[in-house]
């Protein structure tokens, strides 16, 4: 493989990574989402805290964050596939 390739294979490498951190900011579990979303004062009662609107947003952001890495290593993998193809042939 030339040169070039190898430098654009670690760029889209340094991608992927760079969006899985990302992600991994915005992705967070249920509990995490009622730690951050449920005042110290409110029920104890998960299925109650769950329906406030503050952790069902964090929820919402979280699955559409999944979504968005899973689309973005998608994306970078097969412009990975094509340098390496380009390259070789």
């Amino acid at each position: 493989m030339e040169t070039w390739g190898w430098w654009t294979l670690a760029g889209l490498v340094a991608d992927i990574v760079g969006a899985a951190v990302l992600a991994a900011g915005l992705i967070v579990s249920k509990e995490r989402a009622i730690e951050l979303g449920v005042s110290r004062l409110a029920g104890d009662a998960d299925g109650e805290n769950l329906k406030l609107s503050a952790v069902s947003d964090r929820l919402i952001h979280s699955r559409w964050a999944v979504i968005a890495l899973a689309l973005l290593v998608l994306g970078f993998g097969l412009q990975a596939i094509g340098a390496l193809l380009s390259a070789a042939g």
